[in-house]
C-alpha cells in the first residue's frame, strides 16, 4: 500500500495516519493531504505588535471575480450607450 501524497510505500510498523476520507499517508505528508485534499478555509493577514490579526485582504474566488467582471461590464455599457430621451 503506498501513500496517497507521496505515493511511497507504507512500511508495517511505521506510524500513519488515516483522515476521516479513508486517505493512508505518512506523518510528514499529513498537511500536504489536507491543505491539497481539503482546501480548508483560510485568511491571509499579519499580527500587530499588539497580537491583534489584521487581514490584508479577503481572498477572491472564481464567483467573486466573475461578479466583479459582469458589474465592470454593465458600468462600461452604460456610459458607452446614451440615454435617449423623448420629447421635442
Amino acid at each position: 500500500m503506498n501513500c496517497r501524497v507521496c505515493g511511497n510505500p507504507l512500511y508495517p510498523g511505521r506510524v500513519i495516519l488515516q483522515c476521516s476520507c479513508g486517505a493512508l499517508c505518512h506523518s510528514y505528508c499529513w498537511d500536504k493531504h489536507l491543505l491539497q485534499a481539503h482546501e480548508p478555509a483560510h485568511e491571509l493577514g499579519a499580527l500587530t505588535l499588539d497580537g491583534e490579526f489584521k487581514p490584508q485582504r479577503k481572498p477572491e474566488t472564481g464567483q467573486d471575480q466573475q461578479k466583479t467582471e459582469v458589474e465592470r461590464e454593465a458600468v462600461l455599457s452604460e456610459k458607452q450607450v446614451p440615454i435617449l430621451k423623448g420629447g421635442s
